[in-house]
């Protein structure tokens, strides 16, 4: 999920390939590793969503008047 303030943040959130999230699943079964990362990737994916609704503003641009 791109971060608000970073230059990534009007990019497209990327989904995680299903491999790469069996490594963290395979960590939290033996006890190597604790998380709440599904549940990250679902609220990143409603955010995703309901980021499309509301379009960020475009800056304006200041002018001077000289």
């Amino acid at each position: 999920m791109p971060l608000p303030g970073t230059p990534w943040r009007d990019a497209e959130p990327a989904f995680i390939p299903l491999a790469t999230m069996r490594e963290p699943d395979r960590l939290a079964q033996r006890g190597d590793a604790y998380g709440h990362w599904r549940k990250q990737a679902e609220h990143a994916a409603r955010l995703a969503e309901t980021a499309k609704a509301y379009p960020r503003r475009a800056r304006r641009r200041r002018t001077t008047d000289r």
